[in-house]
């Protein structure tokens, strides 16, 4: 935990008002940047909330227009020393949104809610799109995957779901000369008893994501939940197919 961090919740804790004079703006402001970087809207939204809380605390009239005034004063000599630089904070937040696997949607989002214009933003995505050396959004589908281990890059490990894979495939493994009658009563009560493990299938709506009855194999299963961790990551079907059906590099 680092002696930043630490001072920081320090203060948020101390009954004492916030220094929003002049001087203290701008160390705050400072302690800031050395541990984040920042859009000017930003930084601009944690000084006002250092003069909220001052206001809040302060038995004494707090002159929040000149606090803000100081603010204002620090923002544009940041923004002229190249301190603070929205356009190089932008592109650098993207390129870690798309490594870490996050979509086009979540990534406009992201940047819109740390302060980024929106004209900038739609700037800084469209040149990804004409710079990246192949699909951006496959690529950051493909890291999500490749993160969260869905698809081909899941881990073996036994489960429910693993033996029910494997009991599924039994039939093809099956003896010379073993019959397939035999089994077929086994493997309908283990997929019974998976399902009865969910809660009740049908209550549970167990039976409609099968299909309107239609019995679903495990690996179909695994898949469509593959597919809505996806969905749920802004990811669209095609590119999400694709990142899942992607076998892993040798």
């Amino acid at each position: 935990m680092s002696g930043d961090g630490e001072a920081a919740r320090a203060e948020r804790r101390s009954p004492r008002p916030p220094d929003i004079s002049r001087a203290g703006l701008e160390r705050a402001a400072l302690g800031y940047l050395e541990r984040f970087d920042s859009s000017v809207a930003n930084l601009r939204r944690v000084l006002r909330e250092r003069i909220r809380r001052a206001r809040q605390r302060s038995s004494e009239p707090v002159d929040a227009e000149v606090a803000k005034a100081h603010i204002e004063e620090l923002l544009v000599r940041y923004q002229e020393s190249g301190l603070l630089d929205d356009r190089r904070f932008g592109a650098n937040l993207l390129l870690g949104l798309r490594r870490r696997g996050v979509s086009s949607r979540a990534a406009r989002l992201k940047l819109l809610s740390k302060g980024v214009a929106e004209e900038l933003v739609l700037e800084l995505m469209s040149r990804e799109a004409e710079e990246a050396p192949g699909d951006a959004e496959f690529d950051a589908a493909l890291a999500y995957v490749k993160k969260r281990r869905l698809g081909h890059y899941r881990r073996a490990k036994p489960s429910a779901e693993a033996a029910a894979v494997e009991q599924w495939q039994e039939p093809e493994r099956l003896a010379p000369g073993k019959s397939e009658r035999g089994l077929a009563r086994p493997i309908e009560e283990h997929k019974r008893g998976f399902g009865n493990r969910q809660g009740s299938g049908r209550r549970q709506g167990f039976g409609r994501q099968q299909g309107f009855g239609r019995r679903q194999s495990p690996e179909a299963r695994l898949r469509d939940k593959d597919l809505a961790a996806l969905a749920r990551r802004g990811f669209s079907f095609d590119v999400a197919r694709r990142a899942l059906d992607t076998p892993p590099e040798e």
